[in-house]
C-alpha cells in the first residue's frame, strides 16, 4: 500500500541484514550510526510514476533543475541554518530511495549528519551580457553530476550573488522528493520569513499523459512489426545497467561541420535536428548491418508546460535506391506527422511492443536544443523566488542518452553513459565514430544510401580502426615528467608518482572543490581553470587563473589552512593529475629534493602575490 511505514525492528531479519548491509548497522537509540532508519515506507504513487514501482537498474531517478531569481538578503549561515531546521521536518531532506526484492522503497532516516551540497559564488562584477551563458553552464555542469538514489542528499544549491540585493539560486533534484515539498521555504526561511503550506505543485512534470485511442492507434501502425533492438557501437559485450553510476562525457561539433549543417538545414532548427538523429540511424545501422533501426527522441511535449518532455519513437526504414538526402527529408516529415502524438512516457511505449521496453534503452534529447528561456535580467525577482528557467533530465532504465544543446550557434553534445556499460575511452571513440558519420552524410548528402555507406565503412577502417589505444601509464608518465615540482627528482621517485597518481577528464564549468580539493594534489595539465578562495564569510570569489603545468591547491599542505580554494574549468576539457595527500606525504620524506622544489614554488607565488599586491 502507498505510503504505509514499517521501522526498522519491525521488519524480518533478511531485509535488516540488507538495509545494514547498503546503510550500516542500527544501533536504535545508541546514536552510534551515522544512518539510524527511522522507517521505511511504499512509494506515494508521484514517486511510483518519476521512479518506477520495481526496484531501479539505474542508480539515478528522473532530476529536476530550477533556477530562481531571489530579492532579498541571504547569508551563507543563515541558508545553511534554514536548510538544517527544515531538515528536522521535512522527510524529502533526509530520505533515500533503495531498491528491496522487486520493488523500490523510500528509507527515511532520523537525522542528517551533513548539509547537502550547498555552494556560494559571488557573480556581481559579472557582465550583465555574459550572466545568463554562465549560469546556464552551472547548471549544465550541476545536471552532469547526477545522484545516486541509494546514498546522496537528493538535493543540490548553489547560490550565485548577481547584484544588490538579488541571487540567483539553482536547485538540482531527483524530481520525486519535490512532490511535497516546496523548496522557496528555505528561501523564505534563510530571510526571516515565514513557512508556507505547499499549494502550488509546479515542482514536477510527469512524462506519462492519458493516451485517447488516436495516440495508441497511430504508434501502434508506426512500432508494428519492430525489429530487435539495435545494439549500440562500443558497448563492454559483459557490461551490467545495475550498480553503476551514470557519467558524463561532452563534445561539440567542430566548426566545419557545423557551417556544413547550416548551410544542409538552412537555418530551420528541426531539420538540423532530423540531420543530427538521421546520423545516428545510420551509425546503428551501420553497426547492426540493417537499415530498419528504432530509437527515442526526447523532446519539448506538444501541449502544456514547455519544461514539459515526452518521448518521441523514430523509425527508420531505408528502401533500395534512395539517396542521404532522401532519408533525412523522410524522417523530417515523419517527426512533423508524429509531434502532435507526443504524449509518451517509456512505460506507455513498451505496452505497445508487448513491455519490450529494452528496444530503446537509450534516447537522443533535443529538449534543450529547443528551450528558448526566459533574459535572467529581465525576470522580475521576489523575495520567495521568480522561476526563470526549469530543466528535467529522465536516465532511468537506460544505458545512454545524447543531449543535444545549441552553444552560441555550435552544437554541443553532453553524453550521459553507465559506466558498467561503457568506458571513458569507448565513448570517446563513439563520439569520433558519431562525428565521422555525420561529416560523411554532409558529403554524400545527394548519394544513393548504398554508396554512402561503403564511403563510412572505408573511412571508418581507415580514419579510426587504425588508431592505436593510448597506453594510459605512458600517457600519465608524460604528464608527470613535465611537473616543474619534480625537476631534478631522481627516476624512481616520478615511478612512486605514477603508481599514487591518476588522471581525469573534466568539461567547461565543472568545479573542482570539497573532498577532491581538501584531500588530494591536483595539477593541471591540460587546459585551464579558474580559482576561486573563500575567506570566511561563505561566498567564493575570483582569485586567478591556471593554465597547463600549475598546481591548483598548494595551501592544501597547510594543516591549518584558514581559506578554501575551489576551481572551474574554463576550457572544453581539462585534463587533471591527482595525487592523494597522504601519498604525497610519504614522497615528501623519501625526497629531500622534492621539499626544497615544494619550498621554491611557494617562494615564487609568494613573490608574484608580492608584484601584483604593489601593482594594485
Amino acid at each position: 500500500m502507498a505510503g504505509e511505514r514499517q521501522v526498522f525492528a519491525g521488519l524480518d531479519s533478511r531485509t535488516q541484514v540488507f538495509l545494514e548491509r547498503i546503510y550500516g548497522a542500527q544501533t536504535g537509540d545508541n546514536g552510534l550510526s551515522a544512518h539510524n532508519i527511522q522507517y521505511i515506507r511504499e512509494l506515494s504513487s508521484s514517486e511510483e510514476s518519476l521512479l518506477g514501482a520495481r526496484a531501479s537498474i539505474n542508480k539515478s531517478g528522473s532530476i529536476l533543475q530550477t533556477l530562481y531569481k531571489i530579492k532579498g538578503r541571504i547569508l551563507p549561515l543563515k541558508f545553511n541554518m534554514a536548510v538544517n531546521s527544515l531538515m528536522a521536518d521535512a522527510e524529502a531532506l533526509r530520505l533515500n530511495y533503495c531498491p528491496l526484492e522487486n520493488r523500490t522503497v523510500a528509507v527515511v532516516f532520523e537525522e542528517r549528519r551533513e548539509l547537502p551540497s550547498i555552494v556560494f559564488r559571488n557573480l556581481e562584477d559579472l557582465p550583465a551580457d555574459e550572466l545568463d551563458g554562465n549560469l546556464r553552464k552551472i547548471m549544465d555542469t550541476e545536471m552532469r553530476q547526477g545522484f545516486d538514489i541509494r546514498h546522496d542528499h537528493l538535493m543540490r544549491f548553489v547560490i550565485l550573488h548577481t547584484g544588490t540585493d538579488e541571487y540567483a539560486i539553482i536547485v538540482t533534484a531527483v524530481q520525486a522528493v519535490l512532490a511535497d515539498f516546496d523548496v522557496r521555504n528555505i528561501f523564505r526561511l534563510a530571510q526571516g520569513a515565514q513557512v508556507q503550506p505547499l499549494v502550488n505543485r509546479e515542482n514536477g512534470f510527469a512524462l506519462t499523459e492519458a493516451m485517447t485511442a488516436p495516440v495508441m492507434e497511430y504508434w501502434s501502425n508506426v512500432l508494428k512489426n519492430l525489429p530487435p533492438m539495435a545494439k549500440i557501437p562500443h558497448m563492454q559485450a559483459s557490461g551490467k545497467k545495475a550498480d553503476s553510476r551514470q557519467k558524463s562525457y561532452v563534445i561539440r561539433v567542430p566548426r566545419d561541420i557545423q557551417s556544413d549543417l547550416r548551410k544542409q538545414a538552412k537555418d530551420n532548427k528541426m531539420m538540423l535536428m532530423s540531420i543530427l538523429h538521421t546520423a545516428w540511424s545510420f551509425l546503428l545501422q551501420q553497426e547492426n548491418q540493417r537499415q530498419d533501426v528504432a530509437y527515442c527522441l526526447l523532446v519539448p511535449a506538444s501541449q502544456g508546460n514547455s519544461a514539459a518532455h515526452s518521448l518521441v519513437p523514430m523509425r527508420i526504414q531505408v528502401e533500395k535506391g534512395m539517396a542521404v538526402q532522401e532519408i533525412i527529408t523522410k524522417a523530417f516529415q515523419q517527426f512533423v506527422i508524429s509531434k502532435p502524438y507526443a504524449a509518451l512516457a517509456s512505460k506507455d511505449i513498451a505496452s505497445l511492443i508487448d513491455n519490450r521496453e529494452e528496444n530503446f534503452d537509450h534516447f537522443l534529447n533535443f529538449a534543450d536544443f529547443f528551450l528558448k528561456g526566459k533574459n535572467y535580467a529581465e525576470v522580475a525577482a521576489q523575495m520567495d523566488g521568480t522561476i526563470v528557467l526549469q530543466n528535467t533530465l529522465d536516465v532511468r532504465n537506460i544505458r545512454l542518452a545524447l543531449n543535444f544543446y545549441d552553444d552560441e550557434g555550435q552544437t554541443g553534445i553532453r553524453l550521459i553513459y553507465n559506466e558498467g556499460i561503457f568506458t571513458e575511452n569507448s565513448i570517446r571513440m563513439l563520439t569520433e565514430h558519431y562525428l565521422l558519420v555525420l561529416q560523411q552524410l554532409l558529403t554524400d548528402w545527394n548519394v544513393a544510401y548504398e554508396n554512402f555507406m561503403e564511403h563510412l565503412q572505408k573511412h571508418w577502417k581507415q580514419d579510426l580502426e587504425q588508431v592505436p589505444q593510448e597506453d594510459s601509464r605512458k600517457l600519465l608518465q608524460n604528464y608527470i615528467s613535465r611537473l616543474s615540482l619534480l625537476q631534478e627528482c631522481d627516476k624512481g621517485l616520478v615511478q612512486l608518482f605514477i603508481r599514487d597518481a591518476k588522471l581525469s577528464t573534466r568539461f567547461e564549468g565543472d568545479r573542482i572543490a570539497d573532498d577532491e580539493i581538501e584531500k588530494n594534489l591536483v595539477f593541471v595539465v591540460k587546459g585551464k581553470v579558474a580559482r576561486s578562495l573563500e575567506t570566511g564569510d561563505g561566498w567564493y570569489n575570483a582569485l586567478d587563473i591556471k593554465s597547463e603545468g600549475s598546481w591548483i591547491n598548494e595551501t592544501t599542505l597547510l594543516p591549518d589552512r584558514k581559506t578554501r580554494l575551489s576551481a572551474e574549468v574554463l576550457t572544453d576539457q581539462v585534463v587533471l593529475l591527482i595525487i592523494p595527500l597522504s601519498a604525497m606525504q610519504r614522497l615528501l620524506t623519501a625526497s629531500p629534493q622534492l621539499a626544497q622544489n615544494i619550498v621554491q614554488h611557494v617562494i615564487r607565488q609568494m613573490e608574484r602575490y608580492q608584484k601584483l599586491w604593489m601593482q594594485s
